[in-house]
């Protein structure tokens, strides 16, 4: 089960063996809403904080090896 509302997006996205650009720019918007509301008074912890990072980081290598994969096929 996933601790934060926006992980079912990004496992999607991770999850995915050939994942779309929308599936991952759907991950990306989840993760970067979360990271707007602690900014306007919804607190998130720093381990979530640092998730939320992490898994943009993620996302953006795979954002890359689809878009290669895309241009090599």
């Amino acid at each position: 089960m996933n601790q934060y509302a926006w992980q079912a997006p990004y496992a999607a996205a991770m999850l995915e063996p050939r994942p779309s650009q929308k599936l991952i720019s759907t991950a990306e918007t989840a993760i970067q809403a979360r990271l707007q509301q602690s900014l306007t008074g919804h607190p998130i912890s720093p381990h979530e904080h640092q998730a939320a990072k992490d898994a943009l980081n993620h996302l953006r290598l795979l954002k890359r090896e689809v878009e290669k994969q895309r241009l090599n096929s």
